[in-house]
């Protein structure tokens, strides 16, 4: 009787085999769909290429948008069921995608070893996590910075890691002599608000997401007074002079020296600027209890929830993660790679450029200079980050001079958006 079981179960597997050779060999058409720049659209063309001359059977429709409309494209194919199979993700938009039912659940592709992260560290797959489940694989990590044109500088000092008052007190003095400007406080967005809250222990949102993760409004006077101080004494850079940050060239504008980056920019925003750039921290608070800075993963594949051919979409994301050949085509463009194997192999063979990032990371992390990453942010986040830019521009303008107000102003709108968006 157990021999007859074991065969069964051997022929069992050997038919499953089967069917899953004939599936493989059956045509595909995966459609996959992007953000970002020229460079990343080159390359990423040049890996579905790849991908095709290595799986015959399967046929890429490409799409790709950049950063700006990408989000109101994803919104409109959701609205009209005619998503891609594999989806570019961002961690902002993980857990509102993930919850409305738009994600495929991975865990079962993970446990399967289809989907192969057993060389990735846990922390890192667990930020593609939502209701603890796997939706999204990491392609890589990387780290805000600011990215500066040591050109520009030469003669002056610019540590590694700075206080907001030896950062102030830098640009003052680099406005003063030369002329230049800087676009992190100036161009202040909900990043530098996350930031400046994690410095004294808080996150920007709380535990259940209902409302801001902290209740002192001063903490968003301080952000605004940033930028309204740093326009009106002209070390920040004008708002009339700034440019589209998708186009990775506000560097350039109107002298600016510093601008905040990910790391994983630093290629196309070298590229895009025809310079050489350096990276530091971002500047800390002066009265900090905790490092700000974290390692967040660049960005995610995700498998559509509705797509039909998701055994070749999670096959497409497997090949990223873990073939030596998409980062000899693509680089770090996407981040560093999460797998050990590949990150190891391709080490002696970093550019210049992925050096100095490999220097950076590196020395955030053997420094302490780094904090565990924050839960992502609730379906509520993009209307809350709206309103906070809407405040921000008025600041930038001139309309408004009372920070303190309008601090609490906006704190109560905001957890108006976060209690009704939950």
């Amino acid at each position: 009787m157990k021999k007859l079981v074991s065969l069964l179960l051997a022929l069992t597997m050997i038919l499953s085999m089967a069917v899953i050779a004939n599936a493989e060999d059956e045509p595909v058409t995966l459609k996959v769909l992007w953000w970002g720049s020229q460079t990343r659209h080159d390359t990423t063309t040049a890996l579905c290429k790849l991908y095709e001359e290595t799986h015959p059977n399967v046929k890429i429709e490409i799409d790709y948008a950049a950063w700006s409309d990408y989000w109101t494209k994803l919104a409109t194919q959701v609205s009209g069921d005619t998503l891609p199979d594999v989806i570019q993700m961002d961690y902002g938009y993980l857990t509102q995608y993930a919850e409305n039912g738009v994600l495929a659940n991975l865990d079962e592709y993970i446990a399967a070893g289809r989907m192969d992260v057993s060389n990735a560290a846990e922390s890192i797959i667990a930020s593609g996590k939502w209701n603890g489940s796997v939706y999204a694989i990491p392609t890589g990590t990387n780290a805000l910075v600011l990215m500066y044109n040591p050109a520009l500088v030469e003669g002056y000092d610019v540590p590694t890691y700075m206080t907001y008052e030896e950062y102030i007190d830098l640009c003052k003095q680099l406005y003063a002599d030369k002329g230049l400007t800087e676009n992190y406080l100036a161009g202040a967005d909900m990043n530098r608000l996350r930031f400046y809250v994690r410095n004294y222990g808080y996150e920007l949102y709380n535990e259940d997401q209902t409302a801001l993760g902290f209740t002192d409004a001063q903490l968003i006077a301080d952000q605004f007074e940033y930028v309204g101080t740093s326009i009106k004494e002209g070390w920040g850079l004008n708002p009339a002079k700034s440019v589209a940050a998708d186009t990775f060239s506000s560097i350039t504008a109107g002298d600016t020296w510093a601008v905040l980056h990910w790391t994983n920019e630093l290629n196309a925003t070298e590229t895009g600027n025809g310079v050489s750039l350096q990276m530091v921290a971002l500047p800390a608070a002066d009265d900090a209890v905790r490092p700000a800075t974290f390692f967040k993963p660049s960005m995610f594949w995700s498998v559509a929830e509705k797509s039909q051919v998701k055994d070749a979409a999670v096959d497409f994301i497997n090949f990223y993660i873990n073939d030596l050949r998409t980062y000899e085509i693509c680089g770090t463009d996407r981040g560093f790679p999460i797998s050990s194997v590949v990150l190891e192999a391709l080490t002696p063979g970093f550019s210049e450029q992925n050096q100095k990032i490999a220097a950076i990371l590196n020395d955030m992390a053997a420094t302490g200079n780094t904090s565990p990453i924050m839960p992502s942010d609730p379906t509520a986040s993009a209307e809350v980050s709206d309103l906070y830019g809407d405040y921000i521009e008025k600041i930038q303008y001139g309309q408004i001079t009372d920070y303190k107000a309008a601090a609490e102003e906006f704190m109560e709108k905001a957890n108006e958006l976060l209690s009704a968006g939950k």
